[in-house]
């Protein structure tokens, strides 16, 4: 929905000066609640903190971050702003493959809480943060086309994951 009124491109990370340091896909969202209303959409039910709280980006969906993966350039863009100041945007009508193409799904942490990234190996470097099959060893995965599934581990190596959460324990898939 949200790239279809942008003409195509999916907002993902900021980087900024201080105070704020990063803007994260979901604060574009709900700033001022002039594109949602209520947050609770970005937060699966299932898992902590289990409802949208104003102020706590950090915990929602994960989304798949572009600087993290190999991804060709033409796929997402990088615009400097201002010196120290960047922004990330996915590029969807450049996906050749949208329904393959995973955007968002359940996260966790290794604080066993939702985190607003996600990587496909769960990499130590970066926090943990990886796919959480929670509802029954099925996570839900947004893809690039709109639609949303119910993946399960062959479904997620599929799509290139090569690690994750089974009820809060790291596995390999």
């Amino acid at each position: 929905m949200y790239a279809q009124d942008y003409d195509g491109y999916i907002f993902v990370h900021a980087t900024v000066p201080p105070p704020d340091s990063i803007i994260r896909w979901n604060q574009i969202l709900t700033l001022n609640n002039t594109y949602l209303k209520v947050g609770n959409v970005l937060v699966c039910p299932s898992a902590p903190p289990k409802k949208w709280t104003p102020g706590s980006y950090g915990r929602t969906y994960g989304i798949r971050a572009p600087w993290l993966y190999n991804l060709p350039s033409d796929m997402y863009i990088k615009v400097i702003s201002t010196p120290g100041c960047w922004w990330y945007y996915f590029v969807t009508h450049k996906f050749e493959n949208s329904s393959n193409f995973w955007l968002y799904g359940d996260s966790l942490d290794s604080s066993m809480k939702q985190l607003y990234f996600i990587t496909k190996d769960a990499q130590a470097s970066d926090g943990y943060n990886g796919m959480d099959l929670r509802h029954l060893q099925i996570a839900n995965v947004c893809f690039a086309d709109g639609h949303v599934e119910g993946c399960n581990k062959g479904r997620l190596q599929e799509v290139g994951f090569i690690k994750g959460y089974i009820n809060g324990v790291l596995v390999d898939f």
